[in-house]
């Protein structure tokens, strides 16, 4: 540790040893206490039995840290050594591999309200905005079994965005765009759950219910007649 005067010039020093965890202290018992903020600590050099290098770090200021009854005690940042070589009880480095391949993850749900259609979603250039299902997942696994049921176990998400004609494949379809919607947009006007529920209650129901459904989940995938707009941008 080193104190310096205006001029730059070494006013007072001392060396300590560091612990093998590098915990140190240095005591001053007539020091003025107003003068330390003038004086930093710095790695003088390292004993004979260590395979230490050059410092890591330049000199770290004293801050005060408590000052009580005429004593005070400082501290400063961390200073470090580093080995010439790895130490004989540290992991030896295991050989470098080729780089695995970086995992795609799909884009963050849009913040402001995004609204597509099933054809958009159908687009494969809009593949990677597909989250928590993909297209081969089994419509069931999702809408459960009344879906198995009217639609069949063996359909998936992708073959349900096809549909059409026939108002309960319409249904389907206009669920399943309406679902990757709340998935991806989070002021969309249903979220997930919700699709999901009205989808039962409308198979449940009627066909008034499938209809009034089918046509309630399509007007929300356009946006309303325009009022909100597909946000999404084709995939890198």
């Amino acid at each position: 540790m080193e104190c310096k005067d205006r001029t730059g010039r070494v006013t007072l020093s001392k060396t300590a040893r560091t612990s093998m965890v590098g915990i140190y202290s240095i005591r001053f018992q007539s020091k003025p206490l107003s003068d330390m903020g003038t004086c930093s600590v710095k790695l003088a050099g390292t004993s004979p039995r260590s395979s230490c290098a050059a410092p890591g770090v330049m000199n770290r200021p004293l801050s005060l840290s408590i000052k009580l009854f005429g004593m005070a005690a400082y501290n400063a940042d961390g200073l470090f050594f580093k080995p010439s070589k790895p130490m004989s009880f540290c992991p030896k480095a295991k050989k470098t591999s080729a780089p695995s391949p970086k995992l795609s993850l799909p884009p963050l749900p849009f913040a402001k309200l995004s609204a597509c259609t099933a054809q958009d979603w159908m687009n494969p250039k809009y593949r990677c905005y597909w989250r928590t299902w993909s297209p081969k997942t089994p419509i069931g696994l999702w809408y459960g079994p009344a879906a198995n049921k009217r639609y069949g176990s063996s359909m998936t998400l992708e073959q349900g965005l096809r549909g059409s004609g026939e108002i309960n494949r319409v249904l389907l379809r206009e669920s399943i765009a309406a679902t990757l919607n709340a998935f991806n947009s989070l002021p969309f006007y249903y979220n997930a759950v919700q699709v999901n529920y009205y989808f039962n209650q409308a198979l449940a129901g009627s066909s008034k219910d499938v209809q009034k459904w089918a046509l309630n989940f399509k007007r929300a995938n356009s946006g309303y007649n325009g009022k909100a707009r597909c946000l999404m941008t084709p995939c890198k």
